[in-house]
């Protein structure tokens, strides 16, 4: 058998991995010379379940009956881990000012719930608050401005506060946070 070595990062590994090679043509197990776990012992792995397909069957994963096998998906469907690239986002020049801003107040500027309404990523609402000549963010709030809300709305609760600053709740906790405030 003949070895190979590639110089660079991984040099180091592969080196602990040779005599274990040269075991593969004298009949030893490679997991054996490398010290990893045998079966049964622990750090192993449990074995994987894997779907079987049944003769009969119309597609992968599929049982015999046509149905969709335990913890597949069957053709056209999205699975747990599809969610992010079957999501499709408008885009954020399509949203003007005076829609995002009632879709903030009508969310209480919070910025999850808001971002779904409109269909658009939090990136892209942050990206429109920003650039919005009518909308701040609770960081640029200096402590006489809250101050001045708080006398005004008689009250220091967050939830108040933050809607009559008309900025989000978690931003001025932050913000009140890093002031000192809080």
């Amino acid at each position: 058998m003949a070895r190979q070595i590639v110089i660079g990062n991984g040099a180091a590994e592969q080196a602990r991995w040779l005599p274990a090679l040269d075991g593969l043509t004298e009949g030893r197990s490679v997991q054996a010379e490398a010290g990893a776990p045998k079966k049964g012992q622990p750090g192993e792995s449990p074995p994987r379940e894997t779907a079987r397909e049944e003769p009969g069957a119309t597609g992968p994963g599929e049982t015999a009956a046509g149905e969709t096998a335990p913890g597949e998906t069957g053709p056209g469907e999205t699975g747990p881990g599809d969610a992010a690239e079957a999501r499709r986002y408008r885009p954020a020049t399509e949203v003007g000012d005076e829609e995002l801003i009632a879709v903030l107040r009508a969310h209480h500027f919070r910025v999850k719930p808001t971002a779904a309404a409109l269909g658009v990523s939090r990136t892209a609402l942050y990206g429109l608050i920003e650039r919005s000549g009518r909308l701040r963010k609770a960081a640029s709030l200096d402590p006489a401005e809250i101050a001045l809300a708080a006398a005004q709305a008689g009250s220091s609760e967050i939830e108040v506060l933050a809607s009559t600053l008309e900025v989000s709740p978690e931003g001025l906790l932050l913000r009140l946070k890093e002031l000192g405030l809080r």
